[in-house]
This record gives C-alpha cells, structure tokens and sequence, in this order.
C-alpha cells in the first residue's frame, strides 16, 4: 500500500515551550503534511493502522473518568434542564433546588443558533450540573451544624478506625 501526503494546509504542533523537540516536530510535520510524495507502508505499519481504523469505527471512544473505576457511589444526585426551567435534588444530601429561566433565556432558546443572543439546552445543562455540585458542596461544609449524619451516613467511619 502506498500513502499519499498531499495538503495543502497543516496544523501547528507545539506545546507553547518552544523547546528544539518542539522545532523539530513542526518541521518534521510541516515537510510531510505539505510533500507531495507517496510513502511506501510495510505489513507490520498497515496491521497497525488497520486496527486502529476497526477499533475508531467499531469502538465507544469517550468514556467518563469516574466510570473507569468500579465502585459505588456515596450518594446520587438528579438533575434536568428544560426549556422553562432546571432543578435537581439528592436524597441522601437532603437538598433540591429549582429555578425558572428568565424570560431572556426563555426567548434566547426560541432563537436561531446563528443569533448571538441563542441559549443552547446544553449550556443550560451544565447550568444545573454546576448548581448541583455548589448544592454538594455546600451541603457537606454546613453539615456540622444543620444535618451532622450527612457525613456520616454517606462515609461511615468503621468500627476499627474509631477510638476507644
């Protein structure tokens, strides 16, 4: 199989040090992203990027962080945004909240994506997301006063570990 390299444009690589590897890896991927020449790929390279290419079309390639590892969670939390408004609330925290979008961000939905003044349901997603993370937050430094068997409900000291 023969590979040919032939762009009209190319992308910077650079980590923003300025460092000689740096140099030499724009260099390098200028002179080949921009060579109008063919490369000839021996069976162990095309093994690889076969395998690669199955592996992107066949494959889920994003994954979040937390579901990497196996364990189960100290507490839940449920959240939603909708068109008219977003809320959430956790049992096992003893907190919920919900609010109402202004009539700005109500109109601002209602718009074109190319309007400037569009509000996309992620955003007001991550809205909620982000309440919900204040609310957890909150609720864990007010614990001592308000609800002290929050903490330690959710992370139970063993028998072992207290003192005697």
């Amino acid at each position: 199989m023969i590979l040919n390299c032939n762009r009209e444009s190319h992308y910077r690589l650079s980590s923003g040090k300025n460092s000689i590897v740096d140099v030499e890896v724009q260099e390098t991927a200028t002179f080949l992203w921009n060579a109008n020449k063919r490369f000839r790929l021996d069976k162990p390279v095309l093994r690889e990027l076969r395998a690669i290419k199955h592996s992107l079309e066949t494959e889920t390639w994003e994954i979040c962080i937390p579901q990497m590892i196996p364990r189960d969670p100290h507490f839940m939390s449920y959240g939603d945004a909708s068109f008219l408004g977003g809320g959430a609330y956790s049992d096992e925290l003893l907190f919920w909240f919900r609010t109402v979008w202004s009539p700005d961000i109500v109109a601002g939905i209602k718009l074109k994506a190319s309007n400037p003044n569009y509000v996309h349901i992620n955003s007001l997603e991550f809205l909620v997301a982000f309440l919900q993370e204040v609310a957890t937050v909150v609720r864990f430094e007010g614990t001592s006063h308000a609800h002290p068997q929050i903490p330690k409900r959710i992370f139970p000291i063993p028998s072992s570990a207290q003192p005697h």
